[in-house]
């Protein structure tokens, strides 16, 4: 698919949907929104599925088992990329007393396949 002007906030909040459904399923179901050899910067910086996995499950098994993304700001690169500038929420389990943590993160999504996946993502 062709990247346009109109088809962006549509490819964006696509993502945003699924991103937001695959974290309450845990990292197995995230890992498949990244590409294999995604780097993601967050409280650590990781490169590759099993180590961004295992940053991400651990990060669920804090207690962050739900998240709420807000698209701010998104630029299409070329055809096959896209800049996304996002807030999220991070909202915990009942074990956290439903306590939320709001911050911000970036996302390259690239076109593999006919899939738009993460090739890096950043996290504050």
């Amino acid at each position: 698919m062709t990247t346009t002007a109109q088809t962006i906030p549509q490819i964006t909040q696509e993502f945003i949907k699924k991103y937001e459904a695959a974290w309450s399923k845990g990292s197995k179901e995230l890992i498949k929104l990244y590409t294999p050899d995604c780097i993601l910067v967050g409280y650590q910086t990781v490169q590759g599925s099993p180590q961004i996995s295992e940053l991400l499950q651990g990060i669920i098994n804090q207690g962050w088992t739900s998240i709420s993304i807000k698209q701010v700001l998104n630029k299409s690169l070329d055809d096959n990329n896209i800049l996304l500038a996002c807030e999220y929420t991070a909202i915990g389990s009942p074990a956290l007393n439903g306590q939320q943590m709001t911050a911000k993160s970036s996302y390259v999504l690239t076109q593999e396949n006919g899939e738009w996946l993460i090739a890096m993502h950043t996290a504050t």
